[in-house]
């Protein structure tokens, strides 16, 4: 899957990547595809994921809180308790996982090259393309499941 995203946007692994996404979500969709390892119903503390995936673990348990306030994650507190998934990994998509974590950002208060400022969204050359690649991006994530991830 990752090879069709590649190619669906335009660029293979020697060429410069500008899209990226936050370590908010990367570290939310790495800990929830650790849990989608486990079997269905497991709960894992954690601390236990962080050091497996090498990941700030304070942080980690602030992302998994939101997961799942949100309804992605359960979470229990006390002796075998930790958090486990709230759905089958085949049914949760890493775009509901973005949406999760990230706070949505306003139309127009990002640019690319930090021409659109004050709402001037018409000044960049870029927009446009960068407002497509966002497109397909999202259109991925919405495809992609954690068990498409093989963790």
């Amino acid at each position: 899957m990752l090879h069709e995203l590649q190619t669906e946007l335009g660029y293979m692994t020697s060429e410069i990547r500008l899209i990226k996404l936050s370590p908010t979500v990367r570290y939310a969709i790495q800990g929830m595809g650790a849990i989608a390892r486990l079997p269905a119903g497991n709960f894992i503390l954690v601390d236990k994921i962080a050091g497996f995936r090498h990941l700030p673990s304070n942080y980690l348990a602030k992302i998994f809180q939101r997961l799942a306030h949100r309804g992605l994650l359960h979470s229990r507190r006390g002796p075998g308790g930790g958090y486990s998934l709230a759905k089958k990994p085949e049914r949760v998509r890493l775009l509901d996982i973005v949406r999760a974590v990230e706070e949505p950002v306003a139309p127009g208060h990002q640019c690319l090259l930090g021409f659109c400022s004050n709402g001037k969204v018409g000044r960049c050359v870029a927009h446009k393309h960068v407002v497509q690649a966002d497109k397909k991006l999202k259109t991925m994530l919405g495809r992609l499941t954690l068990a498409d991830l093989g963790n």
